[in-house]
C-alpha cells in the first residue's frame, strides 16, 4: 500500500472540527462508489449498542427505526464486527432468518443494499466500525470492484479510527483512545491510594 495514499487520507481527515472531519470521510467514500456511510465506536465492548458514538449519512428515519427496534442485536454485520477484525462484505445472503430478512428489506428501501464493514479494535478494549454502503445490486462487477478496493478501504478504516479519537466520547464523560487510557490510569492510582489508606487505618 502506497505511503502516499496514507498521507493523502490522513491530510483529508485532519480537522479540528467534527463536522468537517465527517464530511471529509463521507466524500472519500463517495469517490470510491459508496453513497452512504456510518462510523460507530464503542469505548468498551461491554457497553450497550445504544450508547455508541455514531456519525452517519444513513436516512434519519431508518436510523430511528433501527434504534427503536434494537436491530443492532440481530444485525449480522454487527455480529461479525464484535467477534472478528476482518473486513466484512455483506449482501442479502448474510441475512438468514425471517427477522433479519425483514430488516434487510427495510434497509434496501432506504438505499442500503450492500456494503463493506471495517471493524477496528483499539486501546482499552474499544471497537470502532466504519460501514460503507451502496444501493447497487451486488453483481459480479460490483464484487470485483470491492475486492480491488479492499486494501484502500482497510487503510481508510484505520485512518478514520485514528482521526476520530478526539471526537469519540462515551456516556458519563468517559473517553475513547488515549484520553480513556489516561483516565483509567488516574482511576487505578486513586484506587491504590485509597486502599493503602484503608490498610494503614486497620
Amino acid at each position: 500500500m502506497s505511503s502516499n495514499l496514507l498521507e493523502k487520507l490522513s491530510a483529508r481527515l485532519e480537522s479540528r472540527d467534527e463536522t468537517l472531519w465527517f464530511d471529509g470521510l463521507s466524500r472519500i467514500a463517495g469517490e470510491w462508489g459508496f453513497e452512504t456511510i456510518l462510523f460507530a465506536a464503542l469505548p468498551r465492548l461491554c457497553m450497550r449498542y445504544e450508547d455508541a458514538y455514531i456519525r452517519s449519512t444513513y436516512p434519519l428515519i431508518w436510523r430511528q427505526k433501527y434504534t427503536e427496534l434494537r436491530y443492532a442485536y440481530i444485525d449480522p454485520v454487527v455480529a461479525h464486527c464484535v467477534t472478528r477484525s476482518s473486513p466484512f462484505v455483506w449482501t442479502a445472503d448474510d441475512f438468514k432468518n425471517s427477522i433479519q430478512k425483514n430488516m434487510f428489506e427495510e434497509a434496501c428501501m432506504h438505499g442500503l443494499r450492500t456494503g463493506v464493514a471495517l471493524p477496528s479494535y483499539g486501546p482499552g478494549e474499544g471497537l470502532s466500525i466504519l460501514c460503507l454502503v451502496s444501493d447497487q445490486k451486488p453483481n459480479d462487477v460490483f464484487r470485483r470492484d470491492v475486492e480491488l478496493l479492499l486494501p484502500r478501504l482497510a487503510l481508510l478504516g484505520d485512518v478514520a479510527v485514528d482521526s476520530a479519537r478526539k471526537y469519540v466520547t462515551a456516556p458519563e464523560g468517559r473517553y475513547f483512545g488515549e484520553r480513556q487510557m489516561e483516565i483509567d490510569n488516574i482511576g487505578a492510582k486513586a484506587s491504590l491510594i485509597l486502599q493503602h489508606s484503608r490498610d494503614r487505618k486497620r
